[in-house]
């Protein structure tokens, strides 16, 4: 038992670390003095000491976890950050390339129509100076009367020749002056047999520097005066020979002469790609199965579904109410006998026949539209606002 009164007995290990003898005896200030702040008597801990050290510990415990976590967090985050940096770059790459390619479209695009009316503008007349007879089919005629221009879809000029030696057409070509200088005329198609002796030969008259050209089929006449004309591009090609014969024109660009078309330009149109051919539909081929689809044009529809192409969506350029009155396809009916321009074809006699057997121009159609357009604007304009309530 320690007394009550008097110096306590100082503990071994409390004299080693205050280097102090063991024998000594310390008065209490005197022992307080050598003591560090904060030391406690080792016999006399508060009840609630041990229990305040277990937590202490425990706290450290999860404080340590948690520390030890954070790197491991700080490591996530970063990766998810640079995967999503790595997939802005992608997209802001994909993204980049899809407009530059766009462009490159667009300005391939651009060139190619100037050179298609440059090979229109210059084939045309060369033909004719040859003394060949022919026409504008195709989606070249389709082109020109919806707005008297090239498509700038298209890839060549389509005409048709009747009737053709074509061996002959090639070497009055080839002669000189007929076509302007670097242009070259050379044999296409695959020899195909099409049946009734025709087969898949043609000519191709190439630009200078064989950028562009204008493929020449053969129109043949069925014998025995059936009312066809057989197309050696393929069987879809064939045409009612009503519709073509005799020939007459349609307005070419910015040329003062008019070049060969189909008696019937509208009846043509119809049968080769049906009512809807006023509206430009993106690499189609109307009735003709057999080019509509090949891999090529397939792999155009697809690459036009996501946006690289270069056409402007625009209303149709000849309306339907002017297609029924263009007569055309022989007969009473829509299409028929009686209609504006004149007994069953466009070019047939009637109210602006030309001596009986008129031309009438698509293209003097679209300007009759146009002007009932802007009139009809003009309406619109001075009319007042009308209230709606809902």
């Amino acid at each position: 038992m320690f007394p009550r009164h008097g110096a306590s007995p100082l503990n071994p290990a409390d004299a080693r670390e205050l280097r102090l003898p063991l024998t000594s005896t310390l008065s209490p200030g005197a022992l307080a003095s050598h003591l560090p702040i904060g030391h406690h008597d080792h016999h006399h801990h508060h009840p609630d000491n041990h229990n305040t050290s277990s937590t202490r510990r425990g706290q450290g415990g999860r404080g340590g976890a948690a520390a030890a976590a954070a790197p491991q967090a700080r490591a996530v985050a970063s990766g998810a950050c640079a995967v999503g940096q790595g997939l802005l770059g992608v997209a802001r790459g994909l993204g980049l390339a899809y407009g530059g390619l766009w462009l490159l479209l667009a300005g391939y695009r651009a060139v190619k129509r100037r050179l298609l009316r440059r090979a229109l503008r210059e084939v045309v007349p060369a033909l004719q100076r040859a003394g060949v007879t022919f026409w504008l089919d195709f989606g070249t005629l389709m082109s020109l009367a919806r707005n008297n221009d090239v498509y700038e879809h298209d890839n060549d000029i389509d005409m048709v020749l009747l009737n053709p030696d074509f061996a002959e057409v090639k070497e009055q070509l080839s002669r000189p002056g007929v076509l302007p200088r670097g242009y070259t005329v050379e044999w296409a198609g695959k020899s195909r047999p099409l049946g009734g002796g025709l087969t898949q030969d043609w000519l191709r008259v190439y630009l200078p520097g064989k950028v562009m050209w204008a493929d020449l089929f053969g129109g043949f006449e069925a014998p025995g005066g059936a009312d066809l004309i057989r197309i050696n591009k393929n069987s879809h090609c064939d045409v009612p020979r009503h519709l073509v014969l005799p020939l007459g024109s349609i307005r070419m660009l910015d040329s003062p002469q008019p070049a060969p078309a189909p008696r019937d330009v509208a009846g043509v149109l119809l049968h080769r790609y049906g009512p809807e051919w006023t509206v430009p539909k993106y690499a189609s081929k109307g009735k003709d199965t057999v080019e509509h689809n090949k891999r090529y044009l397939r792999l155009l529809r697809a690459l036009g579904r996501i946006g690289l192409r270069v056409q402007q969506r625009c209303r149709p350029l000849v309306s339907q109410q002017h297609l029924h009155h263009m007569g055309g396809m022989g007969g009473p009916g829509r299409f028929g006998m009686g209609g504006m321009y004149g007994g069953g074809g466009m070019y047939g006699s009637g109210e602006r026949g030309w001596g009986g057997a008129g031309r009438a121009r698509v293209h003097e159609v679209v300007d009759e539209e146009e002007e009932e357009e802007e009139e009809e604007e003009e309406d619109e304009e001075e009319a007042p606002p009308e209230l709606v309530v809902d």
